[in-house]
């Protein structure tokens, strides 16, 4: 029975990245009132990199949270962006 109680202490608990708090109200003020269902994953994509030139981690996470999405399912866009973006288009060291 104890072991059962643990496991839904563990569950109700939040997995994954820690979301910046800068991060989430600019993607939150991005979205608006703009429903989060999935099938509008890319036009929120859109939008985050229309206003700031690029996706930055910290964003990605900010709308893996509020789109209730795994950040595994944004994550490798961040990869692959890496990959053939210019260098120093999006510094990780603050947000814009």
């Amino acid at each position: 029975m104890e072991a059962r109680n643990e496991t839904k202490q563990k569950r109700g608990k939040i997995k994954g990245r820690a979301v910046d708090a800068t991060a989430a109200a600019e993607v939150q003020a991005l979205l608006g009132a703009a429903p989060r269902r999935r099938d509008l994953l890319i036009e929120h994509l859109h939008k985050i990199q229309d206003r700031y030139g690029c996706i930055s981690a910290a964003h990605l996470v900010a709308l893996a949270r509020e789109m209730a999405l795994a950040y595994a399912v944004l994550d490798f866009m961040q990869v692959l962006d890496q990959q053939i973006a210019p260098a120093g288009c999006c510094a990780e060291q603050g947000l814009h």
